[in-house]
């Protein structure tokens, strides 16, 4: 009986060594598991941050100038506000035939003509044209005149970057109208008359900046949208190179020599005769002055005629 119950005893202490084993073998199987875990975390982690950190490389290189293949530039670069002006001399065949030329691409590009005059003397024609171009079409134009010309001597763009301007009015314009909300506010509470007059003048200062904001907005906006060209057009006639009068044969030129000579001669004839006209009137002046006196002086030192010899009787 008691040897029975000493091998039960014995194997419930086995029984028990071995759930204790196998419980402790579980736990440090779960502890590496763990463990595991975390350093796979800490690995995914450090890759994101390299990651991260090589990421704006690129970015580096094209602030650095280094640009990829098909680099595009960003749109704050590309909606930058610019005003382009340009002064364009064009020689042409015909200054009518060139007008009713530039009429037709204006019709085509959408601009207009600002102000336009023509000149002509001493055997010349000249053209002055300010015109206006949409943005979006101004260098296709400025690209059309090269059909239209025999020759461009004079050909300049110049643009102006009117964006930080443009900011700086849009920062103040908010200011100001945050001011005038304020000020309307105020004027609604007022209960004194002084309190509203001096609200009035107040409001009425801001409102003129106001404005006066929004015009200076507006005049920016219009030379963005639409570009300035002044351009010259000069007849080909007129506008005779040395190479051309050198092909000129001997007797033109020497025709032409003689006419300047007489040209020179007449205008010395008329410069003559304006100052003779415009000195006449001393001329007879001076005359009924020195007349009389010249006739007096003649007549008193004229010669006496000698006496006669007395006669014998």
């Amino acid at each position: 009986m008691y040897g029975r119950m000493k091998k039960r005893w014995i194997a419930l202490i086995l029984l028990g060594l071995l759930l204790l084993v196998s419980g402790c073998g579980a736990s440090r199987e779960e502890e590496q598991s763990a463990g595991a875990s975390r350093s796979m975390a800490v690995v995914t982690e450090s890759k994101d941050v390299s990651q991260e950190q090589e990421a704006p490389a690129p970015a580096a290189a094209n602030a650095a100038g280094e640009q990829p293949a098909g680099f595009v530039p960003n749109v704050a670069a590309q909606n930058r506000k610019m005003i382009y002006r340009a002064d364009v001399t064009m020689e042409v065949e015909s200054l009518a035939q060139t007008r009713k030329q530039l009429d037709q691409l204006l019709v085509k590009y959408q601009g207009y003509v600002l102000s336009s005059s023509e000149q002509e003397g001493d055997g010349t024609r000249q053209g002055y044209l300010e015109l206006r171009i949409p943005q979006g079409g101004f260098q296709a134009f400025m690209n059309e005149l090269d059909r239209l010309a025999v020759r461009i001597p004079v050909r300049s763009v110049r643009g102006e970057d009117v964006t930080e301007e443009y900011v700086d009015l849009s920062s103040r314009l908010k200011a100001q109208q945050a001011v005038e909300a304020r000020l309307l506010q105020f004027m609604g509470q007022a209960q004194k008359t002084e309190d509203l007059l001096k609200i009035s003048a107040d409001l009425a200062k801001v409102q003129e900046e106001i404005e006066r904001i929004k015009g200076r907005m507006r005049y920016l906006d219009e030379n963005v949208r639409y570009s300035t060209l002044s351009l010259t057009l000069l007849e080909k006639k007129a506008t005779a190179r040395l190479g051309e009068v050198a092909d000129e044969s001997t007797w033109k030129q020497a025709w032409l020599s003689m006419n300047r000579s007489a040209l020179a001669v007449l205008h010395f004839l008329n410069g003559t005769i304006i100052v003779l006209a415009g000195a006449l009137p001393i001329l007879l002046l001076l005359a009924i002055v020195a007349i009389p006196i010249f006739l007096y002086l003649r007549k008193r030192h004229k010669p006496r005629p000698p006496a006669e010899p007395p006669t014998l009787s």
